[in-house]
C-alpha cells in the first residue's frame, strides 16, 4: 500500500493531544537514510491551518527533530531564535504575503543560509515559480506524502551539511595558509638572523681581537690582490708599517694590560687619520 499524506485516520482528539500514530518503519528507514537529522535538529513550521501544523509538528518529533511551530507570522522572530536548522512556510497566510517574508528572510545576513521549503494547495505554475523566485530552496504541494516530505528535508540537510562541510574545508584552508604564511615569515626572520650572524662571523674572523683593525691573515690576503690589481694596471702601491719602540719595556715595567691599551689607542688614532680607501691591520700579536 503506498504511503499517503495521512497513513492513519487522524482524529481531532488525537490531534489535540499532538499524538499522531504513524508507521515507525518509514521515520527508521528515514533516519537511517539521513543520518542529517542527528545534526540538525530544530526546524521552523509556520501554517495557519492548525490541524496541518499539527500533523507536520508530529511527523518531525517522530524523526527526533526539534519542531517549532507557529501559525501567525509574528510569532516568526521569536522562532528564529532558537536558530533553525530549515523553515517550513505555507504560501497562504490569511494576514500576510509569505513570499515576502522570505524574500525579507534571504536579504537577511543573519538568516539567508537557512534553507526554506514551501507547502501550499496551489498548484498554480505562477505561485511555485513565484516562491522560488523569492528565494525559496523547494516546494511541496498539500495534501504531501509524509515519505515525500522527510525526503525533502532530508535533501535540504544533506545540501546544507555538504554546505558546511565546504566552509570547515575552505577555514582549515585558510589556517593552513595562515600557518603557512607564518612559518614561511619564521622562517625569513630566522634566515635573516643566520645571515647577521655569518656577517659578524666573518667580521669578527678578519679583525684583530684586541684592536678591532684587520688581523695579519686579512691583511696579507687583501695585500696580495692589491699586488696583482697594480701589475695589471700599472698602478702605484704603497704600504707604511709602524712599530712601537721599545715596546717590550712597557709590558716588562707597567704589566701587559697597560701595552694592550697602548696599542688600541694607537690603532684608533691611526684609524681616524687614514682615509676610507686605507686599510689597516696589525702584523704583530
Amino acid at each position: 500500500m503506498p504511503w499517503n499524506y495521512i497513513l492513519v485516520s487522524v482524529s481531532k482528539e488525537d490531534l489535540r493531544h499532538n499524538q499522531v500514530f504513524i508507521d515507525n518503519e518509514i521515520f527508521f528507514k528515514y533516519n537511517l537514510k539521513y543520518p542529517f537529522f542527528l545534526k540538525y535538529k530544530s526546524i521552523v513550521a509556520l501554517d495557519d491551518d492548525i490541524s496541518q501544523l499539527k500533523l507536520i509538528k508530529a511527523v518531525l518529533i517522530k524523526l527526533g527533530l526539534a519542531p517549532y511551530c507557529i501559525s501567525r507570522v509574528g510569532s516568526l522572530d521569536i522562532a528564529l531564535k532558537r536558530e533553525p536548522a530549515l523553515i517550513l512556510l505555507d504560501l497562504y497566510m490569511s494576514d500576510v504575503k509569505i513570499d515576502q517574508v522570505c524574500r525579507d528572510l534571504k536579504s537577511n545576513y543573519e538568516y539567508f543560509e537557512i534553507p526554506i521549503i514551501f507547502i501550499s494547495a496551489s498548484q498554480k505554475r505562477e505561485d511555485i515559480v513565484g516562491v522560488l523566485d523569492s528565494g525559496a530552496n523547494d516546494y511541496i504541494k498539500k495534501p504531501f506524502i509524509i515519505e515525500e516530505l522527510i525526503a525533502r528535508i532530508g535533501v535540504q540537510f544533506r545540501i546544507q551539511y555538504m554546505y558546511d562541510e565546504i566552509k570547515r574545508f575552505i577555514s582549515s584552508q585558510e589556517n593552513l595558509s595562515k600557518k603557512l604564511l607564518d612559518l614561511l615569515e619564521e622562517t625569513q626572520v630566522q634566515k635573516e638572523k643566520i645571515q647577521e650572524m655569518n656577517l659578524l662571523l666573518k667580521e669578527k674572523s678578519i679583525r684583530d681581537a684586541l684592536t678591532q683593525v684587520y688581523n695579519r691573515g686579512y691583511l696579507f690576503e687583501m695585500l696580495g690582490l692589491e699586488i696583482a690589481r697594480t701589475k695589471r694596471y700599472g698602478e702605484d702601491l704603497a704600504m707604511i708599517m709602524f712599530d712601537i719602540d721599545h715596546f717590550k719595556e712597557v709590558n716588562d715595567n707597567h704589566g701587559h694590560q697597560a701595552g694592550d691599551a697602548i696599542l688600541v689607542s694607537v690603532a684608533q688614532i691611526i684609524q681616524r687619520r687614514i682615509r676610507s680607501t686605507d686599510m689597516l691591520g696589525r702584523y704583530g700579536g
